[in-house]
This record gives structure tokens, sequence and C-alpha cells, in this order.
């Protein structure tokens, strides 16, 4: 599958975010790929959605406003943090 984000960024974002956990994990290259789809799969459905917002308004340019919405009305995303 070809991918947008940078796969050497979504490594260092879960390097960092190992470390914040006091962790030294390992992470298969399967699974970062599947990290990967994921995350590319949230960030277009949260612009589509946002995009959806932004033609209701009359308007065709997005604006931070419309991703906010779109995360208002969503809701908290469960990050198994708490």
């Amino acid at each position: 599958m070809r991918t947008t984000c940078n796969r050497k960024t979504l490594m260092k974002m879960q390097k960092l975010q190992s470390t914040n956990f006091n962790a030294d994990y390992r992470i298969q290259a399967l699974a970062l790929e599947a990290l990967q789809e994921a995350a590319e799969w949230y960030i277009v459905n949260l612009l589509t959605d946002a995009n959806r917002c932004c033609a209701h308004a009359g308007r065709v340019t997005l604006q931070p406003r419309d991703i906010h919405l779109v995360l208002d009305i969503r809701g908290p995303v469960d990050t198994g943090n708490s």
C-alpha cells in the first residue's frame, strides 16, 4: 500500500511515545505499517468531515474551526492513558 505520511516521521513519533511510558519497546515493521495506515485513515476521515462542514457553511476554504467542530462532534478519543 502506498502511504502519504513519511515512515521515518512515524517511527520517531512511536519512539517518543514509548519513552513517555518509560519503556524500551521494539515494534515490528508490519505493526508500524498498520499504525501508519490507521493514522492516515483517521486524518483523511477527519479532513473529509471537516470539508463537509466547510461546504455546509458555504465556504470553499477549509478553516481550523471546521476541524475543531468535527473533533467536538466526535467527542474525546480514548488513548488508553487514563
